[in-house]
């Protein structure tokens, strides 16, 4: 079955479309989302401009996203995410029938099959089966905070701004304890820094190269930059 969804990393792509108009931001995700459901996004560009419903003069930022090949333009990225998807159910149901095939009824008689499950059991056990790995992950955890207060608490603490800490905290916690790739987180602040850092120098590495590019193009008229105080980042937040 085709999946239907990619995941898309918010902090990355903010900064990789940082020098992008509103309109070639939307005819970028456009495209991404042809790509994933078809394969590629065709070479003719009256066709990609209809897709993306722009004006063909403004996609050549746009489509330098891409690779060329013979049968379409193709983002690396989006195929890298559609392998690691690939992989990672090719590895659960490896792990699936490791588990369940060995599996015996209990309490039946040699030569008769268990009762079926009715839908609502199978989705409930299904369910709790996520809850207590998404639990057990998190145990695991080094330093996970339980609550808000102590992700504010902890960013203080460990220099980063407590905004950007409740969205990685957020974000984790919806993963069940793992990071964006499927891993499971084993030291919380040193995964939240290490996000951290990584921002604050594709921001620096941007403007270095296009700060002309985003003053005149950028979403709020402005030059963009890392914040070098608490202030200025509450403030471009």
């Amino acid at each position: 079955m085709k999946p239907p969804a990619f995941q898309f990393y918010a902090a990355d792509f903010l900064v990789g479309t940082a020098d992008l108009t509103c309109e070639q931001v939307g005819a970028y995700i456009r495209l991404l989302c042809h790509q994933w459901d078809r394969g590629f996004v065709p070479l003719d560009i009256k066709v990609v401009a209809r897709i993306c419903a722009a004006r063909p003069s403004r996609l050549a930022p746009v489509l330098s996203k891409f690779d060329r090949t013979e049968e379409g333009y193709r983002n690396a990225r989006l195929e890298s995410e559609r392998v690691k998807q690939k992989e990672f159910r090719e590895k659960q149901a490896v792990h699936g029938r490791r588990r369940w095939g060995n599996a015996k009824p209990q309490g039946l008689a040699e030569g008769t099959l268990p009762k079926p499950s009715c839908q609502t059991d199978a989705l409930q056990s299904s369910s709790s089966s996520t809850d207590f790995s998404h639990r057990e992950k998190k145990e695991r955890a080094s330093g996970w905070p339980k609550d808000e207060g102590e992700v504010k608490t902890g960013a203080a603490t460990a220099g980063i701004h407590p905004e950007f800490a409740l969205m990685a905290w957020n974000e984790a916690e919806g993963r069940g304890g793992s990071d964006g790739y499927g891993n499971p987180i084993l030291a919380f602040w040193p995964y939240v820094k290490g996000r951290w850092g990584r921002e604050q120098s594709s921001w620096r590495e941007q403007n270095a190269r296009g700060v002309a590019a985003r003053a005149q193009n950028g979403p709020f008229g402005k030059v963009v930059r890392p914040a070098t105080t608490k202030e200025e980042y509450d403030r471009g937040f």
